[in-house]
């Protein structure tokens, strides 16, 4: 334990010294999107930035570790997860720039060039395809495409990409099968990773999940102050099909994935309701929350208002490779 307290001291010492203020912080997190392949923004702000994540995750780690005894049993798993995503912000404040370049290759049908044995260091194949990969627009490219839906060949080949290189740090017996799967398909070829599981369901995962989301613009509109009737028929007309047919969504969806997550689906659409509710009454636009649990983002009328609603009705008789 002493090279890990040595550190925090250090980080302790160092943040105190310069504290990360939320606003470096955020710079530091958001330059690099903002000013694309520039990266760093103000060096300053970012490296205190990944001091004081590098602090976090040590925190975290001696809080969690199993020695302590049923003290440190206590929210294990919320600490996991969230030492997890201070994980994905460092490696984003990091290397977040050789993961561009990663995606700028696999949008141009590129990969990684390894090095090469000795006997063939001058071939001209070789020297080809290191100059091909070693140019500053790859991660341009990858740093534009930030956000934006990646072609299922592109998506293949910036997986195998970064799981090669694992900067999360996976399992190596979990790597090596998953990267082999991916390239399969190339060929046609599906591994048993990517087997899908038949058990019979009449609706797809898609279509399922379209289910939820119309549960949920039920729940909005009735804490935007519709009743249960019309909310329904309303989401049914959008989703070309029956109110009875959404009101057998719900009881079908608590059987297929848990009433804990529809529950928890259709309180967080009702909180949203309530709050942009609240935010017309008072006369004045109210920014909603960002909630970071699983996909669920920012509640409101882009989530759950009629665009929206209109939307996901279209994607729901849509076919299924249908963005």
């Amino acid at each position: 334990m002493k090279p890990v307290r040595d550190s925090r001291r250090k980080l302790d010492a160092h943040a105190k010294q310069s504290p990360c203020t939320d606003r470096e912080r955020d710079a530091a997190r958001h330059g690099s999107r903002s000013k694309g392949p520039s990266r760093l923004g103000d060096p300053e702000s970012w490296r205190r930035y990944a001091i004081y994540l590098i602090g976090e995750l040590i925190k975290l780690r001696e809080k969690s570790d199993p020695a302590n005894g049923e003290v440190s049993r206590d929210r294990k798993d919320l600490n996991a997860f969230r030492a997890l995503r201070l994980a994905h912000d460092l490696t984003n404040s990091l290397v977040g720039w050789a993961i561009d370049h990663q995606t700028g290759l696999a949008i141009e049908g590129l990969t990684f060039v390894p090095l090469q044995p000795y006997q063939i260091e001058g071939h001209p194949d070789y020297l080809a395809a290191q100059r091909a990969v070693d140019d500053h627009r790859h991660e341009i490219v990858g740093a534009k495409a930030r956000g934006e839906t990646l072609k299922p060949p592109e998506a293949r080949n910036l997986l195998v990409g970064l799981l090669r290189a694992n900067p999360g740090a996976f399992p190596g017996k979990l790597i090596q099968p998953v990267v082999e799967a991916l390239e399969a398909l190339e060929y046609g070829e599906v591994q048993p990773v990517f087997v899908s599981v038949r058990r019979g369901r009449k609706a797809k995962l898609r279509k399922l999940r379209l289910q939820m989301l119309a549960i949920a613009f039920v729940e909005y509109r009735r804490a935007r102050g519709s009743t249960k009737e019309n909310a329904t028929a309303d989401v049914a007309d959008a989703f070309g099909v029956s109110a009875d047919a959404v009101v057998k969504w719900e009881q079908r969806l608590r059987s297929e994935f848990g009433s804990l997550e529809v529950s928890r689906r259709q309180a967080f659409a009702r909180n949203a309701g309530e709050n942009a509710d609240k935010a017309k009454r008072n006369g004045r636009r109210q920014e909603l929350s960002t909630l970071a649990l699983g996909d669920m983002e920012a509640l409101g009328e882009d989530e759950y208002g009629e665009s929206a609603r209109r939307n996901a009705g279209r994607r729901y008789y849509a076919p299924d490779n249908s963005k």
